[in-house]
């Protein structure tokens, strides 16, 4: 094998198996999702970069949440739009066999933005959600 092919078998392999954690920074993202005072379960959070792509999460049984990005835990460093669908558990729910269908809804999810922008920073960042009141 000559010199040229090592160094192009080289270069493939290393770019085929990747170098470490690519693409963007993240930060660690953490919170609490209330609603009226109290933690709800199994909402879908949303966080939507200005650049990049979405990272999600589910809140467990005490409005707990944690975000993930692709296959990575946190969300993009920088700012953020956030949509928190309540309800998703029903349809998301990880527990039910294949064969099994999820009880029926009431009604679908409806999925509420929030008005402010969310900053995510390089690190760990706590951020809990509240949701509007309802009228």
């Amino acid at each position: 094998m000559s010199r040229v092919q090592s160094i192009g078998l080289i270069l493939l392999v290393l770019n085929l198996t990747g170098c470490g954690n690519s693409g963007p920074e993240l930060g660690v993202v953490t919170g609490v999702v209330f609603e009226n005072g109290s933690p709800i379960s199994g909402a879908m959070i949303e966080f939507f970069p200005e650049e990049g792509i979405t990272s999600t999460g589910i809140t467990d049984e005490e409005g707990k949440y944690s975000l993930k990005y692709n296959d990575r835990v946190g969300a993009v460093v920088g700012r953020h739009s956030v949509q928190i669908t309540p309800g998703m558990a029903a349809i998301t729910n990880p527990d039910l066999e294949s064969n099994q269908e999820a009880p029926p809804m009431k009604s679908p999810p409806k999925t509420i933005i929030l008005p402010e922008k969310i900053t995510v920073e390089s690190g760990k960042n706590n951020i809990d959600l509240k949701l509007p009141g309802k009228k």
